[in-house]
């Protein structure tokens, strides 16, 4: 004959232990990943405001120039700079002294609570006439 086996009270509390210790870990993680929250609003507006100054920038076309200033948002200050460079079409990221007919562009944006966090944009800007 088959004895049928059923849960003890001691079995039933030791598995909603373990139950309860996964769930307060699992609690936990949403803690950390709600706490870094802000910071990631903050980085997607830097990001946005990095690509409006970056487009800003690039609808002076071949006249564009250095250029920084800064924007308040939620009490947050975001500082831009756009530095603009003349390039050779060999060496496109290494700035020259002489007038070429490329320009290598970067906007970089600055925030943070000490300014230590920042996104960058870089581009390409070239003279043809035709």
């Amino acid at each position: 004959m088959r004895k049928d086996r059923a849960l003890s009270v001691i079995e039933v509390i030791l598995a909603m232990v373990i139950i309860s210790i996964c769930a307060l870990a699992i609690a936990s993680l949403f803690q950390e990943v709600l706490r870094g929250s802000p910071d990631v609003k903050r980085l997607s507006i830097a990001t946005a405001l990095n690509e409006e100054a970056m487009e800003m920038a690039l609808a002076e076309g071949f006249n564009i120039s250095n250029d920084s200033g800064s924007y308040i948002i939620n009490n947050q200050t975001y500082n831009y700079e756009v530095r603009v460079y003349y390039v050779n079409s060999s060496n496109l990221d290494t700035p020259v002294t002489n007038v070429t007919r490329y320009k290598h562009v970067n906007v970089a944006i600055v925030y943070g609570q000490n300014f230590n966090r920042n996104v960058t944009l870089d581009s390409l800007v070239a003279n043809y006439t035709y």
